[in-house]
């Protein structure tokens, strides 16, 4: 059973999200729409189009929610998240979705 304050929790993410989104797409016009759509939503969000901008732009909080294009110019999204754990010493698999292409 949910309950009123379950309610009141879920409405604060929404609400007052503290998160970030890193959306790491390398096509211009579909980074562009789905960062613009998140910010009119309220969420804060980067930008990369590739490898080597994301993990500039990544700090390792458990607060951050990668996007990624797994078919990066420089580096393959798989790959790209290795480098980030490795990096970090810690998983961050379970903050992130992939868009697989063929």
């Amino acid at each position: 059973m949910i309950t009123q304050n379950d309610q009141l929790k879920a409405t604060n993410l929404v609400e007052e999200p503290n998160f970030k989104i890193i959306l790491i797409e390398n096509d211009y016009e579909l980074r562009h729409r789905i960062q613009e759509k998140f910010q009119k939503e309220g969420f804060q969000t980067e930008a990369a189009s590739t490898g080597k901008e994301a993990t500039d732009k990544i700090c390792g909080e458990e607060n951050e929610i990668l996007l990624i294009n797994n078919h990066l110019p420089d580096i393959e999204g798989i790959q790209l998240i290795s480098k980030i754990i490795k990096q970090y010493k810690k998983s961050r698999s379970d903050n992130c979705l992939f868009r697989y292409e063929r």
